[in-house]
């Protein structure tokens, strides 16, 4: 779940997110990269956004490193142009899946914290991202706002009149 205290949407602060997600660390395989341009109006999302993440299903167990970047742009942007980060290490295990709550906090703008360390929304410090916060989570949820016929692997959540659900599946929400 991706949520900030920042001014959002156009012309704000964070005009979009960008969730890039990897197999175990900051240098593994790329798994996704999605640009959510934020604000009201076809194509914008508002935030608290929920994103899922499907992985192929032999991956079950693995460390994910999620990397949530939020920017001035409507496109999105790479790293070094990023408003503000946020990080996050966790083990994914299909129908265990957990919710990760990713805030792009005042406190953590300029932070300059390492690939495989968080920001602390609170206090704008750098720690471990594996110590990053998450929740586990019993059973599917419905998913709202994607093509079922479409297995992506990675969904932005958020509802649209122009897209079925999609029917039940276990998601990793961050």
């Amino acid at each position: 779940m991706v949520d900030s205290e920042l001014p959002w949407g156009p012309a704000a602060a964070l005009q979009s997110v960008s969730v890039e997600v990897r197999q175990g660390d900051a240098s593994g395989r790329v798994h996704s990269l999605r640009t959510t341009a934020l604000g009201g109006g076809t194509g914008r999302r508002a935030l608290p956004l929920a994103v899922g993440l499907l992985p192929p299903e032999e991956e079950s167990g693995a460390a994910v490193w999620i990397e949530v970047r939020g920017c001035a742009t409507p496109d999105g942007c790479a790293l070094g142009e990023a408003v503000v980060v946020q990080r996050a290490v966790v083990r994914f295990v299909a129908e265990q899946t957990l919710e990760v709550p990713m805030l792009l906090a005042s406190a953590c703008v300029g932070a300059r914290c390492t690939e495989d360390q968080r920001c602390v929304p609170t206090t704008g410090e750098c720690e471990e991202a594996r110590r990053a916060p998450v929740t586990a989570y019993n059973g599917p949820r419905t998913l709202v706002g994607a093509d079922a016929t479409v297995r992506a692997d990675v969904l932005d959540a958020g509802e649209s009149e122009d897209r079925p659900d999609v029917g039940r599946a276990a998601i990793c929400r961050m």
